[in-house]
């Protein structure tokens, strides 16, 4: 039979396609080296034998494209249009981000400050207003969408600030300020009876009037380099509470004046002097050792040495100068001047009229004597005291102590109205006159005195107790001291009724004041408020000058 060889090359998986095949009639089928495994033979009537069939063709390509993501941090930022509550995934299966809803609940912004969202099926809904609420009852709380959220804004509103001895309470700049002090415990408490007024600040606190409260101190410093800094006394006049004082300051005493606004040291640079130790005032003229005399003109002008220390200086006497000048009182145009002589041996009085333009001066006469220390001068309000009252204190072991009395302007003669002799020890340290001259005295060794007009008497003694000062106010008498065994002791005050006609020591109410390392030597009211003046106890070297005021409602 006669066959046709085709020698072909296979391409494709699903067909045969023959590629230069040649025929030839010459073939040998007997041999075999041009017989290949990949040779097709054809039978020459159309039929096919298809020989050995391949089975080794290689490794089949793979052609699928890598995938997008493996994880859902791959498609970070594959959607520009994802919703606020869409989150963006990788389909693992696929390799493709997709985008699916976050879960029911998560937060979400809709772009409004003032509302709060979450994720509900796959969108951003308003689940509640934002609270501004800052917890502070002196901000006005609300949010406001044109501001970024929440604005507190200070208010007026009334408050509490949590004090129950203040009433009246009200915001301001954010914060709740203080009203009036109220009754705080004290309604109906008879007065002196301990109480607290809320203020850590404070000290001494008690009732009065059915209100606590108690000083608040400030120390005053002249100067940088002062030491035993001390008040001596405190007068008003014209509404201005003056005080006196000196310090040291690098070996050098000097004396000076001070105006008290609120509580707080104004200090008198042109009153200030180093060849003097103020020891009387009357807020206008200043007075001390060596008989010098300063005169505040208007505001805090002094005048040093001026006229009326010509005047007085030209007063021919047979006691000699001033050796000091321990009291004064004036009015428009007289001034009296109480002291001690040259020698120390008897005291002066001086007059000086004239004192809105040249003043001339006088010796006057003492009607008690003339062995006497003059302590100081005061005058009443009422006008039923035309002159002044001048507290003396006599010498010797068992001292005569005098309250004297001038009777107008026009008497040289100045007249006793309460002599005290016989207890030993015994000095008066102050003395106050009520609007109504009603009067109190009171001293070493628990002296005390009440008087009105021309007419006084002696009180029984605060035994043990040593007096400095005493206050009158509208209903009641203020005696600050000490306990007189223990001059280091903390201060006292003792409150007494002016209606209360027991005089016992009993009847008056004790009250500490918890300051030890200073004596309160002075004291006045002014408007309702008390203030006190401080000087350093013995041998304390530290600044002494306090002033401590108990403020009224």
């Amino acid at each position: 039979m006669k066959q046709t060889y085709l020698s072909c090359v296979v391409v494709g998986l699903f067909g045969l396609v023959l590629v230069g095949c040649p025929t030839s009639d010459d073939i040998d089928l007997n041999k075999d080296a041009g017989l290949g495994q990949h040779d097709i033979v054809l039978s020459v009537d159309g039929g096919t034998d298809f020989g050995p069939v391949p089975t080794d063709l290689g490794p089949t390509p793979d052609l699928t494209p890598p995938p997008v993501c493996t994880t859902n941090a791959d498609c970070t930022g594959s959607f520009s249009d994802l919703g606020p509550c869409e989150q963006e995934v990788c389909d693992t299966i696929s390799g493709e981000c997709a985008r699916e809803p976050q879960l029911e609940g998560a937060t979400c912004d809709d772009d409004n400050p003032c509302t709060i969202t979450a994720c509900k099926s796959g969108l951003c809904e308003v689940s509640g207003i934002e609270d501004c609420d800052d917890g502070n009852p002196c901000t006005t709380d609300k949010c406001i969408d044109s501001a970024d959220g929440c604005q507190n804004i200070p208010n007026l509103d009334t408050c509490d600030d949590g004090n129950d001895c203040t009433v009246g309470d009200q915001c301001g700049g954010g914060v709740c300020l203080p009203g009036n002090l109220n009754t705080c415990g004290c309604q109906g408490k008879p007065a002196g009876e301990l109480c607290n007024d809320g203020d850590a600040s404070t000290l001494g606190d008690f009732c009065l009037d059915d209100v606590c409260a108690g000083f608040q101190f400030t120390v005053f410093n002249p100067a940088a380099n002062s030491s035993e800094a001390r008040f001596t006394r405190v007068e008003q006049v014209d509404g201005t509470t003056l005080a006196i004082g000196s310090d040291l300051r690098g070996g050098t005493q000097w004396s000076w004046a001070v105006e008290i606004q609120n509580g707080n040291a104004v200090y008198h640079q042109q009153s200030a002097r180093s060849d003097t130790t103020y020891l009387a005032t009357n807020g206008v003229l200043a007075a001390g050792s060596n008989g010098r005399i300063s005169h505040r003109t208007s505001g805090q002008s002094w005048a040093i040495d001026g006229a009326l220390q010509t005047a007085v200086d030209a007063v021919p006497s047979s006691l000699g100068a001033f050796s000091n000048i321990t009291a004064v009182w004036n009015d428009t145009n007289v001034a009296l001047f109480f002291g001690r002589n040259a020698s120390d041996t008897y005291m002066k009085v001086t007059r000086c009229d004239g004192l809105a333009g040249t003043p001339t001066c006088q010796s006057i006469g003492f009607g008690p004597g003339a062995t006497f220390i003059p302590r100081f001068a005061v005058v009443g309000g009422s006008g039923a005291l035309t002159g002044p009252l001048v507290a003396t204190n006599g010498l010797g072991p068992n001292p005569r102590n005098v309250i004297v009395s001038h009777p107008g302007a026009s008497s040289n003669v100045m007249e006793a109205v309460v002599d005290i002799t016989g207890l030993a020890g015994m000095a008066w340290k102050d003395l106050a006159i009520a609007s109504d001259d009603q009067f109190w005295g009171v001293g070493s060794v628990g002296l005390t005195m009440r008087g009105t007009g021309s007419v006084a008497a002696s009180l029984p003694a605060l035994s043990g107790k040593d007096l400095h000062a005493v206050a009158i106010l509208d209903e009641h008498v203020m005696i600050f001291g000490h306990e007189s065994t223990d001059p280091s002791a903390q201060q006292k005050l003792w409150v007494h009724e002016r209606g209360n006609n027991d005089y016992e020591p009993s009847a008056y109410a004790p009250v500490t004041i918890p300051i030890a390392s200073v004596h309160i030597v002075d004291a006045h009211v002014t408007d309702g408020d008390i203030t006190v003046i401080t000087e350093p106890t013995e041998g304390n070297t530290s600044n002494g000058a306090w002033i401590g005021t108990r403020k009224t409602p």
